[in-house]
Formats: structure tokens, sequence, C-alpha cells
């Protein structure tokens, strides 16, 4: 993974910083609106320039868990979300999973707006479509 920064603690992180647990493996990237969404593979990492391994804040797990996990998505410029299902952590295979549904539809299933990730497309295209998430 290269070399990481020291713990800190949950108030020095903001929007868009990466950071991982104490397992030292998993990394997410937060929000400010208080949920983290997991880098799945090494390769969606180096998707993004502006990503670097030396960046990566180590949390306690007490920092960690502030954060809420969220898998929804949706790419620049479009305005499909999308969930992203986890199929084989240890091979990186995931697949997209399209929320079908009204925005309506969507706030009675329970999902926050805030917990949606804007990615590049290049890693909603990188994964192959599962089935669509529907209401209800």
């Amino acid at each position: 993974l290269g070399s990481l920064t020291g713990s800190v603690s949950q108030g020095v992180v903001s929007e868009g910083d990466l950071v991982m647990g104490p397992d030292g493996i998993t990394v997410y990237i937060v929000n400010a609106k208080g949920y983290k969404r997991h880098i799945f593979n090494p390769k969606e990492f180096s998707m993004y320039k502006h990503f670097k391994w030396n960046e990566v804040k180590k949390l306690d797990q007490v920092a960690l868990d502030v954060y809420k996990s969220s898998d929804l998505y949706r790419a620049s410029g479009d305005a499909k979300v999308f969930s992203l299902f986890e199929v084989d952590m240890a091979k990186g295979i995931a697949q997209k999973r399209w929320l079908d549904m009204t925005a309506e539809q969507y706030e009675k299933k329970g999902y926050s707006w805030d917990q949606i990730f804007e990615i590049n497309p290049v890693e909603r295209d990188y994964y192959g479509s599962g089935s669509s998430i529907s209401y209800p």
C-alpha cells in the first residue's frame, strides 16, 4: 500500500479524504455528509489520478465508525444512481446495479441523497451490470 500517515481523529478528516481503519487494508473515501464509500480494489484507486497512497489517513475504529457506509454512486454527467455489489472482494469482482426507481421511491426505500458519491465515467463503466434494484 505504500507508507501511510499516522492515526488521526475524525475531526481532521475532510470531504474527499481517503481513510482506512485499523485493519490496514480497506480504503474508503469520505464525504462531508457523514458517509464513506469503499474503494473496492487497486484498479479502482488508480482510476483517480489525485488519489495518493501516502495520503490515506489511518483512523481508529471509533473515528471510522462515525461514517456510515454507502455503496451508492453516480457518474459525473449521468443522472443514473447505481449500487456497487461486491461479489468477491479478494478477486476485485463487483457488479453495478442501477436503482431503477423514481426520486419518491428512492426516499421511501430509506435512501438519503447525501449518501450518493460522484465518480468518474471510467469507474462507472469498469464494472459489469447486475440486476436492477427497483421499488418496492
